[in-house]
């Protein structure tokens, strides 16, 4: 290991891209640069090469800065709504979606952890927004995107996993 993370960005509340930040100028000091980093983060088991490739493949598109991994939405957000103290269900009744079949409700997408390519040059600026223009989505299939964050998540992963050996 050529260098050891700080206190500040290895502490439990530290940001991924303060950490990458850290890194990357640590690297500089010692010589070294990138056009680009990727994060692959350990949450998202079931990754494949395929999806790392594809995301690097629409990377190498023109106009493209940085391709962050996402997967549509398990169930439409149309269907969502909010609760009060009494838990009424009347926002959803009212709701033009609640009586459509999700099959007839525009698809969503939500960001699922696993892939990360980002311009190291602009990532080196705090205020960077990685998501403004120039950044892409690459849609991976929700097999694909288990985030281990709850006991819940590893016990689907490990089923996952088990089932495909």
């Amino acid at each position: 290991v050529p260098f050891l993370r700080s206190e500040y960005t290895s502490s439990d509340t530290a940001g991924t891209w303060d950490a990458v930040r850290e890194v990357l100028s640590n690297y500089k000091a010692s010589g070294e640069s990138y056009d680009y980093v990727a994060v692959l983060q350990p949450t998202s088991p079931m990754r494949t090469k395929e999806d790392i490739q594809g995301a690097f493949a629409m990377l190498a598109k023109k106009d493209v800065h940085n391709v962050v991994s996402v997967t549509e939405v398990a169930h439409p957000v149309q269907w969502c709504f909010s609760l009060d103290e009494t838990c009424s269900l009347a926002e959803f009744a009212q709701s033009p979606y609640s009586n459509l079949r999700r099959q007839e409700l525009e698809k969503h997408y939500q960001e699922n952890g696993a892939i990360y390519l980002v311009d190291a040059a602009k990532m080196m600026d705090k205020g960077y927004n990685l998501y403004a223009d120039g950044c892409y989505a690459y849609i991976m299939p929700r097999s694909h995107s288990i985030d281990v964050d709850e006991e819940i998540d590893l016990i689907i992963a490990k089923a996952m996993i088990e089932k495909n050996t």
